[in-house]
């Protein structure tokens, strides 16, 4: 019988995780989450992130996410039912290895976890009662978010500015968004 020997010291193990979490997993994760257990592949640097995208048009970011970040674990697609509908039918003709949940607002999980959110301009371009409920069922529950802020000038539109976002979200950085198709467009991250 051969007897497998372990290809890391304790101390390089121990080394390889370190470096790991503090260069790839650190960053995606709060401070809320300190004692917590993380599974790290030493020799690949695996682990494993939940994803949610608000406005997900027909399913293209999170094939693209699926193909090249494999630590994503789950990916929680929002959006109105016929777009979900749209989007399931598309990413059906690929081979995701994530495991894919399709919501609607009413039928998300208020307590659901998530470790990142994505909004490319539909979270910004709903009234604020819309984004109250996902500011609540999925932003304010993900340890971190990016946000193409897409400004839109109707007097009547009534949705969350900038300014209230910052006081809203923790630890929300705005940036200019380069290229922008508006001068008043930002890139929110936290």
């Amino acid at each position: 019988m051969v007897v497998r020997q372990p290809g890391y010291s304790k101390e390089k193990f121990a080394q390889r995780g370190d470096l790991i979490y503090e260069t790839q997993i650190r960053p995606l994760v709060e401070a809320g989450n300190r004692g917590k257990i993380v599974a790290i592949d030493i020799e690949t640097g695996a682990f494993e992130v939940d994803a949610s995208e608000i406005g997900v048009g027909y399913g293209g970011l999170c094939r693209i996410i699926d193909s090249y970040f494999k630590q994503v674990k789950s990916y929680c697609l929002v959006d109105l039912a016929p777009v979900l509908k749209l989007a399931q039918k598309y990413l059906n003709h690929f081979q995701i290895t994530t495991a894919l949940s399709y919501q609607t607002s009413d039928a998300l999980n208020p307590e659901q976890k998530y470790d990142l959110v994505i909004s490319n301009y539909a979270f910004t371009e709903l009234r604020r009662e819309i984004q109250y409920i996902y500011l609540e069922k999925v932003i304010l529950n993900s340890c971190k978010g990016y946000i193409t802020y897409n400004y839109i000038d109707l007097k009547d539109f009534n949705f969350y500015s900038i300014d209230e976002l910052i006081e809203i979200i923790p630890n929300l950085k705005v940036y200019k968004e380069i290229e922008s198709t508006h001068p008043e467009d930002r890139i929110l991250v936290w």
